[in-house]
């Protein structure tokens, strides 16, 4: 081989243990920030409030959405009261009082979540939590001015976020909605939970790494469009693989409830096949509800079926880093870069979507 060859070659392995360091390394961060989250003090009477409310509704936009969607899961299935997730667009079209508002933002700068933050403050006798990556922020800036009824509930000190594709924001900000709902129940189950992390970690990650070939090997697989079934706990993965892919410039993702899905709605998909994929997430409650959906519509489409058993919590948790792992193991498949994933020339100035 030639000696310029050969020093690309060695160039191009180097970069490649490079990169595969680091994203060991990211995880290895990113899974201890978790564990900081989970361990994060939730003053008491955050959790008295949070625990008799008659209902809650929290309010995040993308992939803070999928936070916000991990702790209204939990709470609901702890308490049984009504909870929602809305976007700030939806909140500011139907204001919901009297309730608990849960804020979710990383960094606060979203204008929606500004807004908002300022809707919110005009009603004063509504307590508010903000879940945030940082304490001091724009929008837990203008609660504050308004003298509110505000808890912060920041995550620990730690390396920013600066890819635009925010996985480290998202494994914090579940951790902090995780924390953040369990405070309604004993502490065993975030003891529990905290436990158990390594072990979410090993099956998630052998999760993703079983389907990744399975994926790429599809023809066209960057050009099909993944069609979501979720039934039970792995409902809010909706938003992570929405999020997670659509903001990654993966696919394009629609979803559904599983039991939904088959009134009908898989008509569309069978006529596209070659265009088309199915992702079903289930735990132990639905799995035969998944494997009959494999059965009957794997030969004639791509179905993919990932079941986590295990009490809600944890099932949740594997479910979501199955989605982190996916995403960061099919990226490199798909030639595209996380921090900056590539956009048209057209759109490469787009920053501002408030109309100014």
């Amino acid at each position: 081989m030639p000696a310029a060859g050969l020093s690309n070659k060695w160039n191009t392995d180097l970069n490649r243990k490079h990169r595969g360091q680091t994203r060991r390394d990211d995880l290895e961060e990113e899974i201890a920030l978790a564990r900081r989250c989970l361990e994060t003090r939730v003053p008491r009477g955050v959790a008295l409030l949070l625990r008799e409310a008659p209902a809650s509704v929290w309010l995040a936009s993308g992939l803070s959405k999928t936070a916000a969607e991990v702790g209204r899961q939990i709470l609901t299935a702890e308490r049984g009261r009504p909870t929602l997730c809305l976007s700030p667009r939806q909140w500011l079209s139907q204001p919901l009082s009297p309730c608990v508002s849960v804020l979710v933002t990383y960094r606060g700068r979203n204008r929606d979540a500004q807004a908002v933050a300022t809707c919110l403050a005009s009603v004063k006798q509504t307590p508010v939590i903000v879940l945030t990556g940082h304490r001091n922020n724009p929008a837990v800036d203008v609660l504050r001015r308004a003298r509110c009824r505000l808890h912060v509930i920041a995550a620990p000190t730690h390396r920013p976020e600066s890819a635009f594709v925010a996985v480290r924001a998202v494994i914090a900000l579940s951790a902090l909605a995780t924390r953040l709902a369990l405070s309604a129940v004993p502490p065993v189950r975030t003891e529990v939970l905290h436990h158990k992390l390594d072990d979410l970690v090993t099956k998630a990650n052998d999760a993703a790494m079983e389907l990744v070939p399975r994926i790429t090997s599809l023809p066209d697989w960057q050009s099909r469009t993944w069609t979501v079934l979720t039934s039970g706990v792995p409902e809010p993965m909706r938003a992570a693989y929405q999020s997670l892919l659509g903001e990654s410039g993966l696919a394009s993702t629609s979803w559904f409830d599983a039991a939904d899905f088959l009134h009908g709605n898989y008509h569309a998909v069978l006529n596209a096949p070659s265009r088309s994929l199915l992702l079903v997430l289930t735990d132990h409650t639905a799995d035969r509800l998944g494997a009959l959906i494999a059965r009957r519509l794997g030969p004639l489409i791509p179905v993919f079926h990932v079941s986590h058993p295990g009490i809600p919590e944890q099932s949740l948790w594997c479910h979501l880093l199955t989605a982190v792992f996916l995403t960061r193991m099919l990226a490199p498949a798909a030639h595209i870069s996380l921090r900056h994933p590539p956009r048209p020339a057209a759109a490469q100035h787009w920053t501002r979507w408030d109309g100014q």
